[in-house]
């Protein structure tokens, strides 16, 4: 798919466009605590060891169950999430740079979050419709900090990475757009 725009915008959403801690602490506690497992972690100490990975990395860390219980905890997780959509908070300066973007860049979002959840909480803010491309943790083989997500999304519209920008809040995805030479906005404690 090209058109007449010569530029990309790529966005994350946990921690970028979304501040996500306490919603996904909250879903994944529930989901660990309804099968009758310990979980002592504090939302600060959760956020630290978690955010921008995968949960096939981080859970086994974390909460030290086998293989089973890993992919339990994370379908659970996945059921929960849509119903405390409260806890997550939008950056909505981001959201106003994105909608002043549109007419120049192509907008994408790249995310290690599985399909279902960013499908409801873009659904739960009204943000659907806001970008031309979703990648997410399904839609790739090699999840981020690997750089297929955005190659895809670059590919897509035929963007080279001089002409993509990233905003970002993880340093190992900003490493990786730095080593494939986009321009990254990082985003800080939103």
């Amino acid at each position: 798919m090209t058109g007449n725009k010569r530029k990309l915008a790529i966005v994350d959403l946990d921690g970028t466009l979304y501040d996500t801690k306490q919603l996904n602490y909250q879903a994944y506690k529930k989901a660990a605590l309804s099968l009758g497992l310990e979980f002592d972690l504090t939302v600060q100490q959760f956020s630290d060891k978690c955010f921008g990975r995968s949960y096939k990395n981080f859970l086994p860390e974390i909460l030290k169950y086998d293989e089973l219980y890993i992919e339990k905890i994370h379908n659970l997780k996945v059921q929960y999430y849509p119903s405390m959509l409260q806890y997550a908070v939008e950056n909505t300066a981001l959201i106003d740079i994105l909608f002043g973007l549109r007419q120049t860049y192509y907008l994408a979002l790249v995310t290690t979050a599985s399909k279902k959840n960013v499908q409801d909480i873009l659904a739960y803010f009204g943000r659907l419709e806001l970008f031309d491309m979703v990648i997410t943790g399904n839609d790739v083989q090699l999840q981020k900090p690997a750089p297929e997500g955005y190659l895809k999304a670059m590919d897509k519209f035929n963007i080279l990475p001089e002409n993509t920008i990233l905003f970002e809040d993880n340093d190992d995805c900003i490493k990786t757009a730095k080593e494939l030479k986009m321009t990254v906005f990082k985003i800080i404690d939103m």
